[in-house]
């Protein structure tokens, strides 16, 4: 199971019950005001083992996608 969460910041509101839940380790912000992630950044985090991701709420067009498509590829 994977997390996806949004908010101002992308961190606090996007992440506080995922970290609670599940761990600092295991959670990233992959975009944050005014900085995203290369799409690479956002892969590795995928492929080492991130379960949630935290974004700036007007970066989903922008994060959900790669997300997605690595998500995908490591359920292969």
């Amino acid at each position: 199971d994977y997390y996806f969460g949004s908010c101002a910041t992308g961190a606090g509101g996007a992440l506080a019950m995922a970290i609670g839940l599940i761990g600092a380790q295991n959670c990233v912000s992959v975009s944050i005001p005014g900085k995203i992630l290369t799409e690479e950044e956002m892969r590795k985090a995928v492929r080492e083992g991130k379960k949630a991701f935290g974004f700036v709420n007007t970066d989903a067009e922008k994060v959900i996608p790669v997300l997605i498509d690595e998500i995908l590829k490591k359920e292969e």
